[in-house]
């Protein structure tokens, strides 16, 4: 714990309980939901004959859902850490070298190399989870060097490295179902062809959900006394 008496209560529940956690986790998900469709529609608009796909593509569509992220983040601090006493995120983003727009910035770039390495690296199911844990990672490693705790790791051990890469799988899973499950009814009643891609970009940011809130949690812990 630090000298400044932050990090002396987590509680392994706090973050998947906490009003604020909730209220970030609404918003995100209704906004992620309205994004795919809204963005197609505005493709359609702007561009009818698709000359831009390639830019709505790699560079609209990751950049909206890096945002995503960050609005998250920024919405459910510092209970996503499994803190109730903490700097407030104004202190930590005035801190040297952190700002949200960095931040975007970093998770923007990862976004742009990853199709540059044509493996399933560079699947968004992939993308979206390790930009979601580096977001959580980064802002927590701000919040230690505020508070004080020089010797916080904000990268995970090996071994919870691939308990979250399970954990990521699994909730991927769980929403590529849920998108199949959707598009077949939207489908068979509104005779709507691109429900099930919908779906899917819009259900994706749901799944990264869990996986920070437990990530976040465990870092917390190197806050406790």
């Amino acid at each position: 714990m630090s000298e400044l008496g932050y990090g002396d209560d987590v509680d392994p529940y706090f973050a998947f309980s906490h009003p604020q956690v909730w209220r970030a986790a609404v918003c995100m998900m209704a906004l992620s939901l309205i994004e795919p469709p809204a963005r197609a529609w505005l493709m359609h608009r702007l561009d009818p004959r698709g000359e831009l796909d390639a830019l709505f593509t790699h560079g609209v569509a990751p950049l909206l859902r890096c945002g995503l992220v960050c609005l998250f983040l920024a919405m459910s601090y510092p209970a996503i850490f499994g803190l109730s006493l903490a700097p407030s995120l104004g202190d930590v983003l005035s801190a040297p070298n952190a700002s949200m727009s960095r931040l975007m910035g970093i998770l923007f770039v990862v976004s742009l190399l990853a199709p540059l390495s044509r493996s399933v690296l560079s699947r968004p199911a992939i993308v979206l989870p390790a930009q979601s844990l580096l977001a959580t990672g980064t802002l927590f490693a701000w919040c230690a060097g505020v508070i004080g705790v020089t010797a916080a790791n904000p990268w995970p051990h090996p071994l919870t490295l691939i308990l979250l890469v399970i954990f990521c799988w699994a909730n991927h899973r769980i929403v590529t179902w849920l998108a199949w499950l959707g598009a077949r009814l939207f489908e068979k009643r509104f005779a709507q062809q691109d429900t099930r891609v919908w779906l899917e970009q819009g259900l994706e940011p749901w799944a990264q959900i869990p996986t920070m809130l437990v990530y976040g949690t465990l870092l917390g812990y190197q806050l406790a006394p």
